[in-house]
């Protein structure tokens, strides 16, 4: 599987890590600095090339509030089979961005930091995948989170967003009670 992963920062890297060895990986930052450190992957400096790699799958792990523009940049450079993947924490506008682009797409949240979590030992830790996403999409990550140990779960754009918010909320209004 050729996988494209355009962020790296600490989840983009954490992905390169876990992908590098069983796939084909490229990786494109804007920030080329941050690609020095990556081995056994394929290191792109322009958007263009990446119709050249011609990636199966494009994950958009750029910060939340630039994967829409990210997405926006990327697609003139995919073909139009490549599964689009985002990692948001928050899905906001991302399902609309979907279906106006017509696009295969799967939408899934680690649910855990690699700069907090035991990255080597993940059984504790959660993902989550959203329901409306690509068939082929979701057994490629329910497999990928599984051989990690991680416990997986599936809601539906709206039920993501609503646990989110609420899960958000607690620490927020438990600081204001103190």
């Amino acid at each position: 599987m050729k996988i494209l992963i355009m962020g790296v920062g600490h989840m983009g890297a954490w992905l390169v890590e876990e992908f590098c060895f069983d796939h084909q990986v490229a990786v494109y930052d804007r920030e080329l600095r941050k690609l020095k450190f990556l081995f056994q992957v394929h290191r792109l400096s322009e958007l263009s090339e990446v119709a050249d790699f011609s990636p199966d799958i494009a994950i958009n792990a750029v910060s939340l509030q630039h994967t829409v523009a990210a997405f926006d940049e990327l697609l003139p450079h995919l073909s139009p089979d490549c599964l689009l993947v985002d990692i948001m924490s928050v899905k906001g506008e991302i399902p609309t961005y979907y279906r106006d682009n017509n696009r295969r797409f799967v939408s899934i949240h680690p649910m855990f930091g690699p700069t907090f979590a035991n990255i080597r030992d993940l059984r504790n830790e959660h993902a989550v995948i959203i329901s409306e996403s690509d068939e082929q999409g979701k057994d490629f990550f329910r497999s990928f989170f599984a051989s990690l140990g991680l416990q997986i779960h599936e809601f539906s754009f709206e039920e993501h967003d609503r646990t989110i918010a609420y899960s958000l909320s607690i620490p927020f209004t438990s600081s204001m009670v103190f």
